[in-house]
């Protein structure tokens, strides 16, 4: 199934989509972000309600709403534990840095929705976990 979906979208020349973020810390209370991004090859743009991230693919820019500052970053596209944007995901489970499954299908609108759950297998990774849907 993700072969098929890599294939998919390495036809498209640009991607956009929209998401939601679920950040669970232990002992804090789950906080839910909402944003989008847009990818065109190696370059990106994703929105959220505190930062803004673009990447021409060689600099990364963050800048954080709240203080009003700009991070400026030498983009990595080796650093395991690198912003993941849909590219990266779709190419990170054919390198083996991910274990994933299959958690849920639903229908909605007549589509067969499936949520696949992605675990790094890095534990020392900054995330536990993706799920895309």
């Amino acid at each position: 199934m993700l072969d098929k979906i890599r294939k998919k979208y390495d036809a498209y020349k640009t991607v956009e989509a929209t998401f939601s973020l679920a950040i669970e810390v232990p002992g804090q209370p789950k906080e839910m972000q909402k944003g989008s991004i847009s990818q065109e090859g190696n370059k990106f743009r994703l929105d959220m309600s505190d930062q803004i991230i673009v990447s021409d693919g060689t600099t990364t820019w963050v800048y954080q709403r709240k203080s009003n500052e700009v991070q400026i970053n030498n983009a990595d596209p080796n650093d395991a534990n690198a912003l993941l944007t849909p590219k990266d995901l779709l190419s990170r489970y054919q390198k083996g840095d991910f274990l994933y499954t299959i958690t849920d299908q639903t229908n909605e609108g007549g589509k067969l929705l499936t949520q696949i759950e992605f675990k790094p297998k890095d534990r020392n990774s900054e995330y536990s976990q993706a799920r895309v849907i």
